[in-house]
């Protein structure tokens, strides 16, 4: 009788145990791996140069052909989400030929150097 007490008991304690997170140091790894593998690191830029064609247009924003005043050729992503709402406002007037500051992340995508623009501000 005293065993049929402790039984519902055992089986909370078996219950609880099993819900519990287990963390394994393989899974931690596995998690905060980069989600793209290709990509190294990325690092801020602010880059002044001339928007020379566009590549692809996607539904909230393209991808621009970019020289900078130093030679340096990038593949700018211009989109409203990396913008945000006060910066978006400036991608209609975008063309080739536009002189324009560029602030954003910068990072190698296989051998073509990326630049996701956080701010545009174009120069007259």
């Amino acid at each position: 009788m005293n065993i049929i007490r402790k039984f519902p008991v055992l089986l909370l304690i078996l219950f609880l145990a099993g819900c519990t997170e287990h963390q394994t140091r393989e899974y931690s790894e596995r998690v905060q791996a980069p989600a793209v593998e290709e990509a190294d690191s990325e690092e801020l830029a602010i880059v002044s140069g001339v928007i020379i064609e566009k590549i692809q247009q996607g539904k909230d924003g393209s991808v621009w052909r970019f020289r900078s005043n130093d030679g340096t050729e990038y593949a700018v992503v211009i989109s409203i989400p990396n913008l945000g709402p006060k910066n978006s406002e400036k991608i209609d007037v975008i063309k080739p030929g536009s002189k324009v500051r560029i602030i954003g992340d910068s990072f190698m995508l296989g051998n073509e150097r990326r630049l996701v623009a956080t701010e545009i501000v174009v120069i007259q």
